[in-house]
C-alpha cells in the first residue's frame, strides 16, 4: 500500500475527495454520496448541488476541478481544497480537507514527487460511492453500471 491523495472519485451522481497514508485505507473525504447500511459518504454537497441536471455542476456537461495544497509557515502541505466549476454556473463547490492525522506523510510523499494516475473504472460494487448511506439520502439505492458511460474525457490537465 502506499500513500494516496483522491482528488477526484466520482462518476455522474456523487463525488469524494479524499486523503489517505499508506497505512490508513479509509482515510478522511468530503463530496457528496455514498454510504452503507451503518454508515454515510461525505454529505458536504446535495443533489441539487452535483449531479444530473444539477444547479451547481451539471456533471451531463464538463466541469473543471481543481485542487490545491495549502501550507503551513514552514511550507508544509496541511491539507487540501478543491474546487469544481462549471462554465455558466454561479455556484462554485468548494470544500477543504483539513485536519488529518496523517497530513505529515502525505506531505513528505508530496516532497519526494507522486505521480498523477488517472483511472476509469465501473463496478457492480460502488454504492460505497453512491449509495444511499445509513441516512437514506445518497444519490443511488443500487448498482447499475451499465447506466455507467463507457468512457469519460480528460483535458487540460495539467500540475
Amino acid at each position: 500500500s502506499c500513500d494516496e491523495i483522491d482528488i477526484q472519485e466520482g462518476n455522474v451522481f456523487s463525488w469524494h475527495s479524499t486523503l489517505h497514508s499508506s497505512w490508513d485505507h479509509v482515510g478522511m473525504g468530503k463530496g457528496y454520496g455514498g454510504g452503507g447500511f451503518e454508515w454515510n459518504g461525505p454529505r458536504d454537497w446535495t443533489s441539487d448541488d452535483y449531479g444530473p441536471l444539477a444547479n451547481c455542476i451539471d456533471t451531463t456537461k464538463s466541469f473543471q476541478v481543481s485542487a490545491y495544497f495549502p501550507t503551513d509557515d514552514k511550507g508544509r502541505a496541511t491539507g487540501m481544497e478543491i474546487t469544481l466549476t462549471q462554465h455558466g454556473k454561479d455556484c462554485p463547490l468548494w470544500t477543504r480537507l483539513d485536519g488529518y492525522s496523517d497530513m505529515g506523510a502525505l506531505d513528505r510523499a508530496l516532497a519526494q514527487g507522486m505521480t498523477p494516475i488517472v483511472s476509469y473504472w465501473r463496478s457492480d460494487d460502488m454504492l460505497w460511492m453512491d449509495g444511499k448511506g445509513a441516512d437514506g439520502v445518497g444519490p443511488c439505492s443500487e448498482d447499475r453500471p451499465s447506466d455507467c458511460a463507457e468512457a469519460v474525457s480528460f483535458y487540460d490537465f495539467a500540475v
